[in-house]
């Protein structure tokens, strides 16, 4: 009976310590491959960036990587829309903001992701040339600066998104929000030099 026992018991650890081991080596895996994707991704290696993210998401979910994933199918996206695979672009803009809703999702007040948010669209907005998806970089960086009140950067992109869609002569009435937004960025980091520059052109 005590041996019996004994080997039950020694079975148990096994289990326990075999699937211990293999959450270990997808832990080391997932977080080994999304470091290959920083660095192709350094290397605006865009496809392999997205290809070892994928790797690595199969391995564990983790929202930071599901979140650069989404990046870097915008990037994708953007590049594609050069080449003879322009017809790819559509796909790999709704990819991308499928896996950004979904880590958002995850974390909903993380200021990155809703920065790779605003990031993301203007990127669609050069694919597809439709306000509303430089409107949405704009929505998304407003969204920041609520839960970031004193983060000069939120300003200075919400600025630079103004200045878009100003340039591209989609809405002019966005001028005295784009003033407004870089001036406050520098109340907050007087040194502040890229909204200096950018204020200074805007005027």
């Amino acid at each position: 009976k005590s041996s019996k026992l004994h080997k039950i018991a020694f079975l148990g650890v096994g289990i326990v310590l075999i699937f211990s081991i293999v959450h270990l080596y997808k832990y080391y895996e997932g977080d080994r491959l999304y470091k290959k994707a920083k660095d192709a991704i350094y290397k605006e290696d865009y496809q392999n960036g997205v290809v070892f993210l994928s790797r690595a998401l199969r391995n564990r979910y983790e929202h930071v990587y599901e979140d650069q994933l989404s990046s870097s199918l915008a990037y994708l996206a953007f590049i594609s829309s050069f080449d003879e695979n322009k017809k790819l672009s559509p796909n790999l803009i709704q990819l991308s903001k499928d896996a950004n809703a979904h880590a958002i999702r995850q974390s909903q007040k993380n200021m990155q992701y809703w920065k790779t948010r605003a990031k993301n669209y203007y990127l669609y907005f050069q694919v597809t040339h439709n306000p509303m998806d430089i409107e949405n970089s704009i929505s998304s960086m407003n969204h920041v600066t609520t839960f970031a009140p004193s983060d000069a950067q939120s300003y200075y992109m919400l600025g630079l998104f103004y200045s878009v869609i100003i340039n591209e002569d989609l809405n002019d009435a966005y001028k005295t929000k784009l003033i407004s937004a870089l001036k406050y960025a520098l109340q907050l980091r007087p040194q502040y030099q890229e909204a200096k520059d950018l204020l200074l052109l805007s005027k």
